[in-house]
């Protein structure tokens, strides 16, 4: 499945807006839309359009078709989710201070520590999550003056970040750590509509979250028109 299509039921899901997958093929179906009301297309193709033509003029779910996904408790799990979370902002406050040597360091091992957590937990979305800031971290940390300054990120690593944020989100669509890390990535792109979206849906489901409420400022204020001064 494309960035783009995964980025459109996404934003769709957030919107509110009731999803019916077309399956055409084997290509799995994120993990929350397998449980929901989905079409095959396979022996009849008209068949099948005539079905989704009566689902669709049927009555649809209000306030959309899927449901925030279960966690089963896991003690070990959350611990270090947890440790490494933390792990993450000591590196973001060594960059804030000055020591980019130390924090490339701890950069450099949180990514081989938050690897080996995906690796052991493939489908939980809030380790995907943070194996996704990893790769954000990486480009905040080698760009964080050209972003400050306003400039347009391009690195080919805002890629990757993006495919992770969509895989911890493909996993649970409204996880607000990543919706709000997908912000980030179009803000380093300076695509600021996607950046404010995706934020604000970060905190519809997470109203206090202080990382979203700080960055969406930052969009808005950036996104406000600016006067021209005219010297003579």
């Amino acid at each position: 499945m494309s960035p783009w299509v995964q980025s459109e039921w996404i934003s769709a899901v957030n919107l509110g807006k009731p999803l019916i997958p077309l399956v055409l093929d084997k290509t799995a179906l994120p993990q929350c839309l397998a449980n929901t009301l989905w079409q095959p297309v396979r022996a009849s193709r008209a068949g099948a359009v005539d079905d989704l033509v009566r689902t669709v003029r049927g009555p649809l779910p209000r306030g959309g078709s899927v449901s925030p996904s279960m966690r089963l408790p896991d003690t070990a799990r959350d611990a270090a989710i947890d440790r490494l979370g933390r792990a993450q902002e000591g590196m973001l406050i060594a960059m804030d201070a000055g020591d980019l040597a130390g924090a490339r360091r701890q950069q450099r091992r949180l990514e081989r520590e938050v690897g080996a957590l995906i690796r052991k937990y493939p489908l939980d979305s809030r380790a995907a999550a943070l194996w996704a800031y990893n790769a954000k971290n990486g480009v905040l940390l080698d760009h964080d003056p050209e972003i400050a300054a306003g400039i347009r990120v391009v690195d080919p690593r805002l890629e990757e970040a993006r495919w992770r944020f969509l895989h911890a989100l493909w996993l649970d669509p409204f996880n607000a750590e990543a919706l709000n890390g997908l912000g980030t990535i179009a803000w380093f792109g300076h695509d600021l509509d996607t950046a404010e979206f995706f934020m604000r849906a970060a905190l519809r489901w997470e109203p206090n979250y202080p990382a979203a409420r700080h960055d969406l400022g930052l969009i808005l204020r950036l996104k406000e028109p600016r006067t021209v001064r005219r010297t003579h």
